[in-house]
């Protein structure tokens, strides 16, 4: 998973936006992205969850509680969907040549939407405010 957000420090996302133009996986890889203000939410949720609560999405044996969208896309959408959110028009290019790694790396987040939480901020959203930020605050 890919965090992103405001103030962030080279989440991957971010660098995307920073550089719209090259990637170095191949562009039919699948990723999930979280902005980071939904995964403090998340963590205060699951803090916030009574014994009772945590015991019926955790046990012994597995006691960690994945957060992320459990939505991916490919680094080619991803791409995309930066593109338009900063206005490039030109041609996206990928660097093919690079090792593929992991084909789809997506979370399964069931425990934690059973329990009435999910990601409030949409990607594209996330986005928008992630490049406004870095915009107004890029020290060139």
């Amino acid at each position: 998973m890919g965090l992103f957000g405001e103030r962030g420090r080279g989440g991957a996302a971010l660098s995307w936006v920073a550089d719209p133009l090259s990637d170095e996986n191949q562009a039919g890889q699948r990723r999930e992205f979280l902005h980071v203000d939904d995964l403090a939410q998340a963590c205060l949720h699951v803090l916030d969850l009574s014994a009772d609560q945590l015991g019926q999405i955790s046990s012994t044996r597995c006691s960690h509680v994945n957060v992320g969208t459990g939505v991916d896309m490919t680094i080619a959408e991803l791409a995309r969907l930066i593109s338009e959110v900063v206005g490039y028009p030109g041609k996206l290019l990928f660097d093919t040549d690079r090792p593929d790694g992991m084909p789809r790396k997506r979370l399964d987040v069931s425990r934690l939407t059973s329990t009435g939480m999910s990601p409030m901020i949409a990607l594209r959203d996330g986005l928008q405010t992630t490049y406004e930020w870095f915009v107004a605050n890029a020290r060139v």
